[in-house]
């Protein structure tokens, strides 16, 4: 009787023991994931996170590819993304935690997850490290719910995530902004245009009278932005006519020389920076910096634009 009573004894404190195990995994498992542990933690940690994608319910993508230390856009060729959005994206990959995690059921999907965003995060070698589905904020919720890495988890999260799914607000954007009073000189085929100092009005060479309509031309080219984007490996300027060459100098020596092409339909600008032989070195090294912005790179811009761009004259 002893005998079996140690051996029920000995057989309930080893099952325990294994039970005592489970608890202990499964409180693991459910404190990895509980309030206030980083959502992204795979991501947020590796040191090699390369490329993010963000792919919207409509199947458009956007992808930030790191390189040399810089975030750029595939869906743009490559051309460099705006530090807001980017580090709008990275901010929230890096800083989300969460709020709640509920395992997941049949009507979660339906209930919760409509018009998710989808985010992948990959490291420089191709490695999957999160994948994650979130949906935006409801007006009767105070969090976004998401899935994660098909853990069978539903999560809720803090923070906020509305990134925009149009394609030109992820680039680096306006491509080109001039203050209207640092305009010292425009020069083009057919005319030109000066002031000695940046109040006074800016008048043709020719004759030496203000230009009273150059407002028409300054409201049209001091800010540009691009409807697309193509590097010269992938842009074609014979399939163009150039027509139209601006020279635009600053009072602090920066010149912009702005190039305009057309086709049928389309207007594209290419840009060179250069500067006065009496620019600052200050200006010589905002060159330099801003140079690999303009250098291969052509900007289709508004039709509206470029019709008055090309076409403007004194």
């Amino acid at each position: 009787m002893k005998s079996h009573f140690k051996a029920a004894l000995f057989l309930a404190c080893f099952s325990l023991l294994f039970l005592g195990i489970g608890f202990f995994s499964k409180g693991k498992t459910i404190y990895s994931m509980s309030r206030g542990n980083y959502f992204f933690e795979n991501s947020r940690n590796n040191l090699k996170l390369h490329t993010v994608i963000v792919k919207f319910e409509n199947g458009k993508n956007i992808t930030l590819e790191q390189q040399n230390g810089i975030w750029r856009i595939k869906e743009a060729d490559d051309y460099f993304a705006s530090p807001f959005e980017a580090n709008a994206l990275l901010k929230f990959i890096s800083d989300t935690v969460i709020f709640r995690a509920d395992k997941l059921n049949k009507t979660d999907k339906q209930q919760h997850l409509e018009n998710t965003i989808k985010i992948t995060c990959l490291d420089s070698d191709g490695n999957i490290l999160d994948i994650a589905e979130i949906a935006p904020k409801k007006d009767t919720n105070r969090y976004h719910y998401a899935l994660l890495n098909n853990n069978a988890y539903l999560y809720q999260l803090k923070g906020n995530f509305m990134p925009s799914p149009v394609l030109m607000d992820w680039v680096q954007m306006p491509f080109l902004q001039i203050q209207e009073d640092s305009i010292k000189r425009i020069k083009t085929d057919n005319f030109e245009v000066y002031r000695r100092f940046s109040d006074e009005a800016l008048k043709s060479a020719e004759d030496n009278e203000p230009v009273m309509h150059i407002g028409q031309l300054l409201n049209n080219i001091k800010l540009l932005n691009a409807e697309e984007i193509k590097h010269i490996t992938h842009f074609s300027p014979s399939e163009f006519q150039k027509i139209r060459h601006y020279k635009i100098t600053l009072f602090n020596g920066l010149i912009y020389g702005v190039d305009l092409y057309k086709n049928t339909n389309d207007y594209w600008v290419n840009i060179h920076l250069n500067q006065e032989l009496t620019a600052s070195s200050e200006i010589v090294r905002l060159i330099k910096e801003q140079q690999m912005l303009y250098d291969g790179w052509y900007f289709k811009i508004n039709n509206g634009k470029g019709h008055i761009i090309a076409n403007f004259s004194l």
